[in-house]
């Protein structure tokens, strides 16, 4: 039953992907999460020479894409 369950969910989600021509479309906005945007504004600023964690989390990403999709940008 398991197995009959992955595979049903398997093909649903392939169903549902984007096709090649639909990512042509798109207009992607490529970031690098850690470096992107922190959840919470502490003010400190990130020292990527230092080569170290800057903070930056999914949650950061998410409260900016009304700035990303400003921008032009429909993918990330």
């Amino acid at each position: 039953m398991i197995r009959n369950t992955l595979i049903a969910a398997s093909l649903v989600g392939s169903s549902m992907a984007a096709q090649f021509a639909d990512w042509q479309q798109r207009s992607i906005y490529q970031l690098v999460t850690d470096r992107f945007a922190k959840t919470t504004n502490d003010g400190g600023a990130c020292d990527s020479a230092a080569r170290q964690y800057c903070g930056g989390t999914w949650q950061g990403i998410i409260s900016h894409l009304d700035y990303i999709q400003g921008m032009g940008f429909d993918a990330v």
